[in-house]
């Protein structure tokens, strides 16, 4: 398609007007790849959750990350799998076997200092899968940014999904548009 070629259907389901340039690239096909790393135990608490859920607790945490890039490198992949070692490893650092609290979590904190040697503790923003799914893509950009300047400068290799499953019933995700 060239520029202000083709036509799309409105709200209405009527057809009519053109593309420009920028939908036709966002209409084109984009390869992702998917990379899961679970079985990863961890608590934490919601301690303004009414429920069960005020309560320290603990999940096997699963993280799941879908990335794309605007170019494939030269064997053909959005991203070696070989290379997300420094993640695997950011993920067991984060999050094995530790505890986490919520920034405001006043009393869970303190309950921290009072016991440091039973936490290995990270305070984070917000200890919801929702919460730690900012979290992690935050976090997991700048390492991209860090350890692979070139792939995301120059491929435009991005992290565009993240979900993270408490045990295997609840999940939330977040997509990046």
């Amino acid at each position: 398609l060239k520029r202000g070629v083709g036509f799309y259907s409105n709200k209405r389901g009527r057809w009519g007007g053109q593309f420009n340039q920028e939908e036709i690239e966002q209409m084109k096909p984009k390869m992702t790849i998917t990379k899961r790393w679970g079985d990863i135990p961890c608590s934490h608490r919601q301690h303004k959750h009414a429920g069960h859920c005020a309560f320290s607790h603990g999940h096997n945490w699963a993280f799941e990350l879908e990335f794309t890039a605007d170019h494939m490198d030269a064997n053909g992949f959005v991203v070696d799998f070989g290379k997300l070692t420094p993640i695997k490893e950011w993920f067991n650092d984060t999050f094995d076997h530790s505890h986490l609290f919520n920034e405001d979590d006043t009393a869970g904190l303190v309950m921290f200092e009072a016991f440091p040697e039973m936490f290995k503790v990270r305070v984070v923003p917000d200890a919801s899968a929702e919460g730690l799914a900012t979290y992690v893509y935050e976090h997991l950009s700048r390492l991209l940014e860090g350890k692979y300047p070139e792939d995301v400068g120059m491929r435009g290799l991005r992290i565009i999904r993240v979900t993270v499953e408490e045990d295997s019933k609840n999940k939330a995700t977040l997509v990046v548009s």
